[in-house]
């Protein structure tokens, strides 16, 4: 008798997890594979896959980062972008073709003294920066300031301060820091050859981008991978 209890059970609990797995996964749909390819993308109301792009397996050159805001208006046409950064000194700049149904690489970004020194997109952020009422791409390479002028991304600042005091930066957050009206670029830190502040503000003063503002940990030598800001109190 207790056998075929358990053996019921047994059934019970197989039958419970199929129909939860069944749940689970009827709303998936088949890749074909990278590159921007997709078969169909039947949601029913879920989350699924839209678009997916390997860009190969190397550790040194393929591995891409996320960025802290990587959608955006960043060429100020009412549609939003989207951006990738990696290992391979470029940051890309995405959007979506309705007629084609994926997204397309339109535009590549570089830091300023490339090709002499291949500096990878760590971290990247879209807002607007300069005060215009219009959004800019900001990337930790040397704190750099793209926009969108007359069909084109264009450095319109740069400030080095961090790579020139032995530091480097992994990620940046636009955002207004000192709550008067106007956004910031914060840039987390890390040390390469000397310590350096782990929190670095830079302001846009009306025609460059300067340092108004630095935060560091006292008597640790430590790293910021990320930077953010909020009403935390």
């Amino acid at each position: 008798m207790n056998k075929k209890i358990t053996v019921m059970f047994f059934s019970l609990c197989l039958t419970i997890v199929g129909f939860g797995m069944t749940s689970a996964y009827e709303n998936t749909f088949t890749i074909t594979g990278g590159n921007g390819n997709f078969e169909s993308a039947d949601y029913h109301n879920g989350y699924g896959i839209q678009w997916e792009e390997s860009y190969g397996s190397s550790s040194f050159y393929s591995a891409r980062y996320e960025g802290p805001q990587p959608i955006g208006d960043c060429d100020n046409d009412g549609d939003n972008e989207l951006l990738i950064g990696g290992r391979d000194a470029v940051l890309r700049v995405m959007e979506w073709n309705e007629e084609k149904q994926t997204y397309e690489e339109t535009h590549t970004l570089h830091c300023p003294f490339y090709p002499l020194r291949r500096l990878d997109a760590d971290g990247f952020a879209i807002g607007d920066l300069t005060g215009d009422g219009e959004n800019e791409i900001a990337v930790s390479w040397y704190a750099t300031v793209h926009k969108w002028i007359e069909g084109k991304y264009r450095i319109i600042g740069w400030n080095p301060w961090i790579e020139w005091n032995g530091g480097g930066s992994p990620d940046c957050y636009i955002g207004d820091c000192d709550n008067d009206g106007q956004n910031e670029l914060i840039l987390s830190c890390r040390d390469w050859t000397r310590s350096i502040p782990e929190i670095v503000v830079f302001k846009w003063n009306g025609w460059r981008l300067v340092k108004v503002a630095e935060w560091i940990d006292p008597g640790i030598n430590g790293e910021v991978f990320m930077a953010g800001m909020g009403d935390t109190d």
